[in-house]
């Protein structure tokens, strides 16, 4: 369930050897493909071996696998709870995990709140955005089947990353190509048989969730490129903070909001799992992992998630993915590939 295109400003002298990769300009861009939270400003520590490097980049590929689980258990909640109780209590439970690592780390209770008004409003907007249009795009989701089509559309957003952020600067053709090839993979995951009309009619039939699946990924481009420029050095990532106000603007919405709910003995575990794996834990693996791992390795990695999502969401919620939907995330796959390339 973020691209760094800016070079990071470099506050420590550090001897750089040639097989310890600095988090420079290319490793950022690499490393922004999953939406990753990483403190813009940070100070560089490299691993003193090679162990502890391994360790880092396994953290990282760690939290690739756990947000890959992020859509089913979404999926999951929102039919049980529908879309804003769901965001109200995941975002509530995840703040407030990270807000007490974030006090833990710098020994305040608020030091979460240290992240500055321009930063917050901008990229908290950004952030808020995203999360109410993933979940309410999955809300209105017909099956589940259509459910993991919407997932798919949502990983267009590495393609979309490039266009806006390189615009003329990244190679044309490889860029359009990927675009191409992005769109074709939804189209894909569909309609099967690649036919215009009936592609048309499926999406017409409900094209809201479409387009607000397709606005998250926007959002999250947005958010992502924002983060790099907008975030005070040494200060907290932000994440914490954003949650909160995602909970308590999505808990006001659901005051006014007629919303079926249905509480089950299965529900708390998914709750919780939602909240502390995927969408606290995998963030805070993933920034530990962008400064001491591979971030080359793990970039490219992070280019399977659309298929290693499917794959996996497909398990959770026990569907089998049809042939069309592989095709369709082995293509979005291939349209994050050839985006990096273009960005280079």
């Amino acid at each position: 369930m973020n691209i760094m295109l800016m070079p990071v400003p470099i506050t420590h002298r550090v001897t750089i050897q040639s097989h310890a990769p600095l988090r420079s300009h290319r490793p950022l861009r690499l490393c922004g493909c999953l939406g990753a939270f990483p403190n813009a400003g940070a100070s560089v520590h490299l691993p003193r071996t090679w162990s502890a490097r391994s360790r880092a980049t396994a953290l990282g590929v760690l939290a690739i696998v756990l947000w890959s689980t992020s859509s089913a258990a979404a999926v999951s909640l929102v039919e049980q709870l529908g879309p804003w109780t769901s965001l109200t209590l995941v975002s509530g439970i995840a703040g407030i995990a990270l807000a007490l690592v974030e006090g833990v780390r710098h020994r305040q209770a608020s030091a979460f709140l240290r992240i500055g008004w321009r930063f917050g409003l901008t990229c908290g907007a950004c952030f808020v955005a995203y999360q109410f249009c993933y979940y309410w795009a999955f809300s209105q989701a017909r099956d589940r089947n259509m459910a993991m089509q919407l997932n798919l559309i949502n990983y267009l957003w590495p393609s979309l990353m490039v266009l806006v952020a390189q615009g003329r600067r990244a190679q044309p053709f490889m860029l359009g190509l990927a675009l191409v090839i992005g769109f074709i993979g939804i189209a894909a995951a569909i309609s099967p048989d690649l036919t215009l009309p009936k592609f048309i009619h499926e999406v017409a039939i409900a094209p809201l969730p479409f387009l607000a699946m397709f606005g998250a990924a926007v959002a999250w481009v947005m958010f992502s490129l924002l983060v790099p420029k907008l975030q005070q050095s040494h200060a907290p990532s932000g994440t914490a903070a954003f949650f909160l106000v995602t909970a308590v603007v999505a808990g006001c919405i659901r005051l006014f909001v007629d919303e079926p709910t249905h509480w089950e003995a299965s529900v708390l575990p998914a709750l919780f799992y939602t909240a502390l794996i995927p969408s606290a834990s995998a963030y805070l693996l993933w920034e530990r992992s962008m400064h001491d791992g591979d971030a080359s390795l793990l970039g490219s990695l992070g280019n399977a998630l659309p298929l290693l999502s499917t794959l996996i969401s497909g398990a959770l919620l026990g569907l089998v993915p049809t042939i069309g939907l592989l095709i369709g995330a082995c293509l979005v796959v291939t349209a994050a590939i050839l985006a990096r390339k273009a960005a280079r």
